[in-house]
């Protein structure tokens, strides 16, 4: 019964983290060669990668102010 609680709880975590990734537009693509064993290993990584990022506010720099803003008050 513990066992099969972990393995929901690992779930939950992983919907999680693609809720997470759909909330900001990013969809999990599916590789042509996900079933290929000697990439899946390296897109495994990748994808853990990009939800790092993402959660660390990482993923993408972009400046909240346009320029001239504050010269004309807005």
């Amino acid at each position: 019964m513990a066992a099969e609680i972990e393995a929901a709880k690992a779930e939950l975590v992983e919907l999680k983290d693609s809720i997470l990734l759909q909330q900001v537009g990013i969809y999990e693509y599916r590789h042509p060669l996900e079933t290929a064993d000697e990439f899946k290993d390296r897109l495994k990584e990748l994808r853990i990668r990009v939800r790092e990022t993402i959660k660390s506010s990482e993923a993408i720099l972009a400046s909240d102010r346009f320029a001239g803003s504050s010269q004309f008050g807005v």
